[in-house]
């Protein structure tokens, strides 16, 4: 079941098409990214006095595909846009399937030939894979993109940090590598939680709902009355959760630090496991 629930997503319309739509968002930044370079050239032409050309020329050599990648990372709003265009992507395509398998009969058919343990392991490993394949793809038709139209990588400044070539791209892949942690967790807490919640439209919004705007709202509400637990509230939205190695080269990497940016993967996961365990206990004895 597993290979087959792996192929009949991957191969459907709704990951290409999402696949077409995360690469177009991220190309629109490296336009902009593009047309910044392009204004930093035709600067370089000016007779200005106050011009420091030499640095100039620096600034324009490291605007590479690296640099537009990092750009659209963690100083454009395209980001936002990318990450909520694959939760909701997931939580329309994914998180309702048990459910709605269970309302057709379906669901039926295969735990009566078919340990449910096993049902929705399969299917969760067959989501998570997509994910992966799907993120996996996106990540280097962006790399492509990005370095032709940066004209090749080079190293840069970023933060408190000078990256080489080399250490830029490690970044880049430890980007993609906390964006496919945190879709995964979010994609199996919003598959399980059928649990509890039993209308699959709110199961489709669940990702978005339940990991960006319920935080947003908590997060302005409850730091009134308890202030030191806003930073931690709000760390737990995706879109800050995905900054956390933004955070870290604008810092010293300390153990601190990267134990504070790994905080909602640990309460993720926590949450992950429990509702798994609550799922597969329950359905295991009362799915048909």
């Amino acid at each position: 079941m597993l290979k087959n629930e792996f192929k009949r997503i991957l191969r459907s319309r709704s990951t290409i098409v999402i696949v077409f739509i995360l690469v177009a968002v991220a190309v629109i930044s490296f336009f902009i990214s593009y047309n910044d370079k392009s204004a930093f050239v035709v600067q370089l032409t000016s007779d200005s006095p106050d011009l420091n050309k030499q640095a100039l020329i620096n600034l324009i050599d490291s605007y590479k595909g690296n640099t537009f990648i990092f750009d659209f990372w963690y100083t454009s709003d395209f980001s936002t846009l990318f990450i909520m265009i694959l939760f909701m992507w997931m939580g329309i395509s994914f998180s309702s399937v048990p459910m709605l398998q269970k309302d057709s009969g379906f669901g039926n058919f295969i735990i009566t030939r078919y340990d449910y343990k096993k049902y929705i392991r399969d299917i969760i490993i067959a989501q998570s894979l997509c994910i992966i394949s799907v993120v996996f793809i996106v990540m280097v038709l962006m790399f492509v993109i990005a370095t032709v139209m940066g004209g090749g990588i080079s190293s840069l400044t970023y933060g408190i940090y000078k990256l080489s070539a080399a250490g830029s791209i490690v970044i880049i892949l430890l980007q993609f590598l906390e964006l496919i942690m945190c879709a995964i967790l979010i994609n199996g807490i919003s598959l399980l939680i059928s649990v509890w919640i039993k209308n699959k439209y709110i199961i489709q919004i669940f990702p978005i709902v339940g990991f960006f705007l319920l935080p947003i709202l908590i997060g302005s509400v409850i730091p009134n009355f308890i202030p030191s637990v806003t930073k931690i509230i709000l760390l737990l939205i995706p879109l800050d959760t995905l900054k956390g190695i933004y955070m870290i080269l604008q810092d010293k990497m300390d153990f601190g630090v990267i134990l504070y940016s790994l905080i909602p993967f640990f309460i993720y996961g926590f949450l992950f496991v429990f509702i798994y365990i609550v799922n597969r206990n329950q359905f295991t004895e009362n799915y048909l």
